[in-house]
């Protein structure tokens, strides 16, 4: 069996066969198949260039996440950082209601989630605007 139509003709029948008009389908068809061929080529070009977008602004918003987080989590250590040394020297000179006040401090920033902070996302951009610093993504 071919994949191919085939065409029988009964003579005499009476009907009256016109080539031009055949051909002239036969090309309307061509056409119409050529310029569905075109759509889609474009259609798949456009969802290629909206793909490629797409990733870069992923990519751009993971950079981003990763900066806040980075930013948020260097000022927690600072803050960390800060308490601890100022609990040393409270020990230090031996003043109970400092260290204890200290410990408290600790305690508090200890308990909290550090990604509380990313809600406020100004101080990120506040930071990503300094002019002092170079930031390498």
């Amino acid at each position: 069996m071919s994949d191919k139509p085939s065409v029988s003709a009964v003579k005499n029948s009476g009907a009256v066969f016109d080539p031009t008009q055949t051909l002239n389908l036969m090309l309307g068809m061509l056409n119409t198949w050529v310029s569905e061929i075109n759509s889609a080529k474009t259609d798949r070009a456009e969802i290629s260039a909206w793909k490629d977008t797409q990733v870069v602004r992923i990519q751009t918003q993971g950079l981003v996440l990763l900066k806040a987080l980075e930013l948020t989590f260097d000022e927690r250590h600072d803050t960390f950082e800060n308490l601890f040394k100022g609990l040393d020297k409270s020990m230090e000179s031996g003043d109970a209601a400092q260290v204890a006040s200290f410990l408290e401090s600790i305690t508090q920033l200890a308990q909290t989630s550090p990604f509380a902070s990313l809600s406020n996302i100004e101080i990120v951009v506040d930071q990503l605007k300094r002019s002092d610093q170079v930031w390498e993504i």
